[in-house]
């Protein structure tokens, strides 16, 4: 039986996503040599996001091949993720920034601005959007609209800091980790 692989990695220069089969490489795109952060891909790895560590928002429509800066502020971003089709984008930053079309327009919801955004994630569609943040007793934040309103939740008071969150395809199913991991089967509602 034959196995296959497929991966992606960062650091310090943007790798595209490559099968891999046993003995194949990885290959450099042509994106500039940063310090990379924080990469997500559509369903078919043809439209990729990735962050910068302290600076812009790259998208690219053919698997890797080509960058585009897009316009956001500098910032130290934390994490990006992608829907399924690659339209719908969502950054973790000072707040969440979202992108209805690929990353040619951002926009800062005002009920998601100003607070320490660590890891976000989106449902298949981009419907449910979710974003993880440090400190405070709102550790947690939905939109059920693609981005456009947010609402906070409270992630029980053991966990210090939520620094990672996963979604399954249709947003009802996440997990969270800090120094726990927490589960929700309604959409983060309990």
């Amino acid at each position: 039986m034959k196995t296959t692989l497929a991966v992606a990695m960062i650091y310090s220069g943007l790798f595209a996503m490559i099968h891999l089969a046993s003995g194949q490489t990885w290959m450099p795109t042509m994106a500039p040599t940063t310090s990379w952060w924080s990469v997500g891909s559509s369903a078919d790895g043809n439209n990729l996001v990735a962050a910068e560590y302290f600076g812009a928002i790259y998208t690219s429509t053919n698997s890797g091949q080509n960058w585009m800066s897009n316009a956001v502020p500098a910032t130290r971003w934390n994490s990006v993720a992608s829907s399924a089709d690659g339209s719908m984008l969502i950054a973790a930053a000072s707040g969440i920034y979202v992108s209805t079309n690929g990353g040619t327009l951002w926009t800062q919801p005002t009920s998601a601005a100003g607070v320490s955004a660590l890891s976000v994630a989106s449902s298949a569609s981009g419907t449910f959007m979710f974003g993880a943040f440090s400190g405070g007793s709102d550790r947690f934040f939905v939109s059920t609209n693609a981005g456009t309103t947010w609402v906070s939740n409270t992630i029980p008071s053991a966990l210090f800091a939520a620094i990672a969150i996963a979604t399954s395809a249709d947003g009802t199913k996440l997990a969270v980790v800090g120094n726990k991991i927490y589960t929700s089967t309604n959409s983060g509602v309990t």
